[in-house]
């Protein structure tokens, strides 16, 4: 059991530090470039068949 206090000390510390460096990183929003691709019914079958394979 006292092996594991450590190791759960260690990891409370790494995620606070991630924490702060994630506050202080301004992330662009995300944009979507491309359209969905759609598939025809005949695509999507063999798809899932090839997925078997």
């Amino acid at each position: 059991m006292s092996m594991a206090l450590p190791g759960l000390g260690s990891l409370t510390t790494t995620t606070t530090t991630s924490s702060e460096d994630s506050n202080k990183k301004i992330r662009k929003p995300y944009t979507i470039t491309k359209s969905r691709e759609s598939w025809t019914e005949q695509e999507h079958d063999k798809f899932l068949e090839a997925l078997q394979l």
